[in-house]
């Protein structure tokens, strides 16, 4: 039994040892993501204020960053729980579909555009199937937009499309 309890405690001493480098490693690879996000907050703030003609004080440009850099730490972790909720180990659609689900008009967004890329992979994956062209699917002028971009009522509804319609019921 003592055995048992020393390897205990041993496991949970390397454990904490594991976890105390990992947060090293977080914490350098924040410095360094951080460093970037304000050199292009600072960017931002310098072209933003020469279109406008006023000048944008350094500690707003620090604020902001620091506000960037925490939500994407929590937009991070968000969406690692959804993948990990749904026992999945990679983040895909769906998960950015449910951490924006209070916001309907970036919900909508991001839904018709990937729905818009999931028919252009299926019209280039169609194009290329086998031995003759022929089987390609063939945009007619009628499915355009007048700007000249495929309208998206021709695509086949996905779970991206039941998802929203789950969250559009269910607030």
């Amino acid at each position: 039994m003592r055995g048992a309890t020393v390897n205990l405690y041993h496991s949970a001493i390397v454990t904490q040892r594991a976890w105390r480098g990992i947060r090293l490693i977080h914490r350098l690879f924040g410095v360094e993501h951080k460093a970037e996000l304000h050199y292009g907050c600072t960017k931002l703030a310098e072209e933003i204020a020469e279109k406008q003609g006023c000048t944008i004080g350094l500690d707003i440009v620090c604020l902001v960053t620091e506000l960037l850099f925490r939500f994407y730490q929590v937009l991070a972790t968000d969406l690692e729980c959804f993948a990990k909720h749904a026992r999945r180990t990679t983040i895909n659609v769906d998960d950015v579909l449910c951490f924006v689900r209070r916001n309907p008009q970036l919900l909508k967004t991001l839904s018709d555009h990937h729905k818009q890329q999931t028919v252009r992979k299926k019209v280039s994956l169609t194009s290329f199937v086998g031995s003759s062209r022929s089987k390609a699917k063939v945009i007619k002028a009628s499915d355009c937009k007048p700007d000249g971009t495929e309208k998206l009522a021709v695509c086949t509804p996905d779970s991206s499309a039941s998802l929203t319609e789950w969250f559009n019921t269910n607030d």
